[in-house]
């Protein structure tokens, strides 16, 4: 075991990936979380935990794990925000990090050993601003275990522990579907990377990247949905996006308390303002990032399409009321061309909120129709090529 110096040292001169690590209440999961930031392979880690004063005893754990023999070699930093903001407490640990790279591990999330490893090394070679993974959909009640394979031993000499199973299922998620156009890319090349969930935590950002870039997570009360803007302005500005469809990072989507539910039906529309805003700051730019008129075009409409699925969304929420949430989404849908409801990616329900909330009556035509199902084989087999014994 090092000493508190050492791992302070260690840290500020070694450190090759920053885990940030936002918790409020998550007493019932912070454990497994910690213990999978703990086991990575890469060496050259620091955990920075950033809790927004939890009352279920999180903090608690976060202290009395930091000062076990489970924390392993890691330098762990505890940081207490003032607010409870997921995007404060992710700036305050950006702030905070010494590493190359930045990651985010939620606190109700897995990663599985050797992720941090691949994803560095796959940034070190491509020299990217952001390395992008797909990830699993983890669901811990439903029965069964998943192998997420060997941690690296807390002695220090590198062997490896017994094969470590979490309870549950997990199934490799949809953003494994996509192909990169190339090894390093740019946004405007495979804009189909935004039309899936944010995924923020599924990724590797270089720190100076960010800090040249001056990107940060919005500070929003709570969760905001803060990591869709912070999603698109990151892969706008980089310069190299890496992508891989190996999954590592697994999403728990049971978790009652996740902000992953629309429970606020405002939220989502509210951040699809300000990713237009940022798309619009992009496209008025100078510089090497600044977005084409063309590529701009190609990226609003896979805004447009979030809109319409967070639309369908909010239609069939329970927490959805006609008179408090229409006029929000109806101004959002205003901007959606009704031409894009003939695009292979729209759903039905999509369309029907669409008709819904713009008291419109467009149906589905036979040649939308068969778009859709071309789009649907295309998609399965993407995904059955880059999922084949991924899980």
């Amino acid at each position: 075991m090092l000493s508190e110096q050492e791992k302070v040292f260690y840290t500020m001169t070694n450190t090759k990936v920053s885990v940030i690590l936002p918790s409020y209440n998550v007493a019932a999961y912070i454990r497994e979380t910690l213990l999978s930031a703990a086991g990575q392979t890469l060496a050259g880690l620091e955990i920075i935990c950033v809790d927004a004063g939890s009352s279920d005893g999180t903090r608690e754990i976060i202290r009395d794990f930091a000062a076990s023999s489970d924390a392993c070699r890691h330098g762990i930093v505890i940081i207490d925000s003032d607010k409870k903001s997921y995007g404060h407490q992710i700036n305050l640990g950006i702030g905070a990090a010494h590493g190359e790279y930045i990651a985010i591990l939620e606190t109700d999330d897995i990663a599985a050993p050797g992720m941090y490893e691949s994803l560095y090394a796959l940034g070190e070679r491509t020299g990217a601003d952001v390395v992008k993974s797909t990830y699993f959909d983890y669901f811990g009640e439903a029965g069964g275990q998943t192998d997420i394979g060997t941690f690296r031993a807390c002695d220090g000499d590198g062997t490896g522990r017994d094969r470590y199973t979490i309870p549950g299922r997990a199934s490799v998620s949809r953003l494994a579907a996509i192909t990169a156009p190339a090894e390093t890319f740019v946004i405007e090349e495979c804009p189909e990377l935004l039309l899936h969930h944010p995924s923020v935590w599924s990724a590797l950002y270089r720190k100076d990247y960010l800090e040249r870039c001056h990107i940060r997570m919005p500070e929003l009360p709570g969760a905001g949905w803060a990591d869709n803007p912070f999603m698109l302005e990151s892969l706008l500005a980089a310069e190299r996006i890496t992508y891989t469809p190996k999954a590592w990072y697994y999403y728990r989507k049971d978790n009652p308390s996740s902000s992953t539910a629309m429970k606020d039906c405002s939220m989502p529309f509210l951040r699809i303002a300000d990713m237009r805003a940022v798309l619009e700051r992009y496209a008025a730019r100078e510089g090497p990032r600044r977005i084409s008129q063309e590529a701009a075009e190609s990226i609003a409409r896979t805004i447009d399409h979030r809109a319409l699925r967070y639309a369908a969304d909010a239609l069939s929420s329970p927490a959805y009321d006609e008179e408090r949430d229409s006029a929000l989404i109806r101004q959002t849908l205003a901007s959606v061309p009704e031409s894009y409801l003939s695009d292979a990616h729209v759903t039905g329900a999509e369309r029907t909120a669409f008709n819904h909330f713009m008291g419109k009556n467009i149906s589905e035509s036979p040649a939308h129709m068969l778009a859709s199902i071309a789009y649907k084989v295309r998609y399965g087999l993407a995904y059955l090529k880059n999922t084949s014994g991924k899980g």
